[in-house]
């Protein structure tokens, strides 16, 4: 049996700190959790990073610099210097799923809203830059799966990977892969791709060293003949302060068939923030940057990890 939650908060996001608000739900149903049990799931999903860290980590504040010229120019009506998104809103639903008396998943999605920020000039003899804002909205969703123990007591046990992206997105990401020292994890199913704690065996959760050689490659397919642009969200410490890092992904290659484009990215970095963590490959359209009425169009996929 089935549970909708809702919980919603509106207004500034502070670096850290996901806006969660109050929650409400129906009546219980025959067969499906009790409350005490709905507020243990709920309880557990609102004080673990693994569910509440996305909009710290996705949340620019304001327009940086991300590489964009080295796209190139083309008969646009913008010229990007630098662009972040400025999150102002999460909200956030809970469905659980009671599949028997020792096992309940968790359909767990947010809806982020915000603003897409550009500075650019309209053309190279501009002195100055302009702001331009697009309104976006975007979705993430993810599943976790929690087991009762010995104890009667329910655990989180397993949780997937992250998929999201605006509505009717031009891109699709394809496959994400991840190499992390000896370890790799290829994905092309995100929320049915689940990952175990550390505890519990089987494909676990990634487990990165503080140094850990870390390398992402991205398969998306474009309807775009125009490069799009692809980079990695990770945290970050700046001092003793978290800082959400936004790194362009180069691509490596490129096929064309008929009018979809297949382009693979990658990165590759050494230097992790100890705790437990999601990195976000967030892919937008050339339009959404070098058109300053194009909507905001991409998707999202996130890799839960831990680092010791």
């Amino acid at each position: 049996m089935k549970r909708a939650l809702m919980w919603s908060a509106v207004g500034s996001l502070a670096v850290g700190v996901a806006l969660i608000g109050c929650s409400k739900s129906t009546g219980p149903e025959q067969g499906s959790l009790t409350n005490d049990e709905i507020t243990e799931i709920t309880q557990i999903i609102d004080s673990d990073a693994l569910f509440t860290s996305d909009a710290a980590t996705l949340n620019d504040g304001e327009a940086v610099s991300g590489d964009v010229e080295s796209l190139g120019k083309t008969a646009t009506p913008i010229l990007p210097f630098a662009w972040g998104r400025n999150i102002t809103g999460v909200s956030r639903s809970v469905d659980l799923e009671r599949v028997n008396d020792s096992t309940t998943v968790a359909t767990i999605s947010y809806s982020i809203t915000g603003q897409f920020l550009i500075a650019a000039k309209y053309s190279l003899q501009d002195t100055s830059l302009s702001l331009i804002t697009k309104n976006f909205t975007q979705t993430i969703t993810r599943k976790a799966k929690f087991y009762k123990n010995a104890l009667n007591h329910w655990v989180l046990r397993e949780i997937s990977a992250v998929q999201g992206g605006t509505q009717g997105s031009e891109i699709a990401i394809t496959q994400v892969e991840v190499i992390a020292g000896t370890d790799t994890l290829t994905i092309t199913d995100p929320t049915n791709y689940f990952m175990r704690l550390p505890r519990f065996g089987g494909r676990e959760l990634l487990e990165f060293g503080t140094s850990t050689p870390t390398t992402v490659r991205v398969t998306l397919t474009s309807t775009s003949p125009d490069t799009d642009l692809v980079a990695i969200h990770r945290p970050w410490m700046m001092g003793n302060m978290f800082h959400p890092l936004r790194v362009r992904m180069q691509m490596v290659s490129q096929q064309q068939s008929g009018s979809v484009y297949t382009r693979v990215y990658e990165l590759s970095w050494n230097a992790h923030v100890a705790g437990r963590h999601h990195l976000f490959v967030d892919a937008v359209t050339r339009e959404t940057l070098f058109d300053d009425a194009a909507p905001v169009s991409g998707q999202l996929w996130g890799i839960p990890f831990i680092v010791q």
